[in-house]
């Protein structure tokens, strides 16, 4: 990602254009970092899974979406941990 990153913030500093995907790419990359940090694995593989360039089903940045890289399985959980109220 970092490769990545690296040649997007060079390309932007020629073509202004560019600078939302690199912003979004920059977002993806500290909600990375801090899943990393604070989240469960199963949190964090399900985000690099789906949000990641490059990834097997990855769908991109739409809140509340899971790819086909994530099983059903650890998808009911996430959400489940993810609920405000239990039942």
């Amino acid at each position: 990602m970092a490769t990545h990153v690296d040649r997007l913030v060079t390309r932007t500093a020629a073509d202004e254009f560019l600078t939302r995907p690199m912003t979004e790419l920059m977002a993806r990359a500290l909600q990375a970092a801090e899943l990393v940090r604070h989240s469960t694995a199963e949190v964090v593989d399900a985000f690099f899974a789906t949000r990641l360039a490059g990834s097997i089903g990855a769908w991109g940045c739409t809140f509340g979406t899971f790819g086909a890289g994530v099983q059903q399985d650890a998808a009911r959980r996430i959400v489940e941990r993810a609920r405000v109220a239990h039942h």
